[in-house]
């Protein structure tokens, strides 16, 4: 009887985060459908060395899911390189779109270039053989931003099939409206406030935002926190701070840790199929560093559990064999195999596989609710 493992193999994980620098690329990429408008943005990867071009630290076809980061009003990337820092060596690429970055921004236009980003990317993991980020990416992309880049969040969600989750950072109310956006949003949601914020307060921004979803959708506050925090140190958003009545007791090391302490298993669980990520992001909600008997908050989260997979042999050396997960009306389903060949069924509750060789095997299903 061959081994069974968690698809995502552990030790090979742990092996890759543990030598995995955080390498980048200055890339900027043409919108066809935009009238060819260049999309600069600030991609950041596991790799070898923490260098620029940076070679990846794995070999091709070992694949990441993809995060989009949108920025601040009048902010640039590198005030966010602390959220690639954060979840690269985690495994994850971090891409921070550095459009729109002026005091007359579009917010609709740079909704767009974040939704393209995600596209674009994920177009040239599977088609352009020549990309440095060819076999790189998973199908599965997240998206977060920061105040007027955590608004246009919403705006580049709603409506739209191209993100598994979504999470926002003291978001900004934009103009198209960030909270009619929300309403349209078919994804699960995390909304992520500071309890100091004067900047973009909750109160008609974020809190609204969080009214207006209709899906799995979770509300936090960062007890203490303030508006610019979200965000390595940048003197737009201090002094605009500065002329409002923020009282925080946080450093801004502490907010951002506090913060990737949520951010990470949320995007664990929906980006990677991490089921243990899960009950970890529900209790660390819980905690009073991001509620007390007022703020936290999360509705209509059913996530589906892990299938549990049964399965007998079908042939007397064992290298046949079918297997099966108890089904979910309405469910789809995917099968992966790490030493071996899907003979039938992948797309189904049931599957049968022929078993290669000699050695450690695994074997997953995921199990999507409808």
């Amino acid at each position: 009887m061959k081994i069974l493992l968690p698809l995502f193999f552990i030790l090979t994980t742990i092996i890759q985060q543990a030598t995995a620098a955080v390498g980048w690329r200055n890339v900027t990429y043409n919108d066809a459908a935009r009238a060819g408008r260049a999309v600069q943005t600030y991609v950041y990867y596991p790799a070898a060395t923490a260098t620029i071009n940076a070679a990846f630290s794995a070999p091709v076809g070992t694949s990441y899911p993809l995060i989009v980061v949108g920025h601040g009003f009048a902010m640039d990337y590198d005030t966010y390189k602390w959220i690639a820092d954060s979840l690269v060596p985690s495994g994850y690429i971090v891409a921070i779109v550095n459009t729109e970055t002026g005091f007359s921004p579009s917010h609709g236009t740079y909704g767009l270039d974040l939704r393209f980003i995600s596209s674009i990317l994920k177009n040239e993991s599977t088609t352009n053989t020549t990309s440095p980020f060819y076999q790189r990416l998973t199908n599965k992309s997240g998206i977060t931003g920061h105040s007027m880049g955590g608004g246009c969040t919403f705006l580049a969600a709603g409506g739209s099939t191209e993100f598994a989750c979504a999470t926002s950072l003291a978001a900004a109310e934009t103009t198209p409206s960030a909270i009619a956006a929300a309403a349209t949003i078919t994804v699960p949601t995390l909304v992520i406030s500071g309890t100091e914020d004067c900047v973009a307060p909750p109160a008609g921004n974020q809190n609204e935002m969080y009214n207006a979803l209709t899906v799995c959708r979770a509300k936090a506050y960062i007890i203490d926190g303030n508006h610019c925090d979200f965000s390595q140190y940048d003197f737009n958003c201090t002094f605009g701070e500065s002329t409002c009545n923020s009282t925080p007791t946080l450093s801004d090391v502490i907010q951002q840790r506090r913060t990737m302490q949520l951010l990470r298993p949320w995007f664990d669980f929906w980006l990677k199929n991490d089921c243990t990520a899960w009950p970890t992001f529900e209790t660390r909600l819980a905690l009073p560093a991001y509620n007390n008997t007022t703020f936290a908050s999360m509705k209509a989260c059913t996530p589906i559990p892990q299938p549990i997979i049964t399965g007998f042999a079908t042939s007397c050396i064992d290298e046949i064999q079918t297997y099966s997960v108890a089904p979910i009306a309405g469910s789809t389903y995917l099968w992966s195999v790490i030493g071996g060949t899907i003979l039938s069924g992948q797309y189904t509750e049931t599957v049968v596989v022929q078993w290669l060789g000699s050695g450690v095997n695994s074997i997953s299903c995921n199990q999507t609710a409808p």
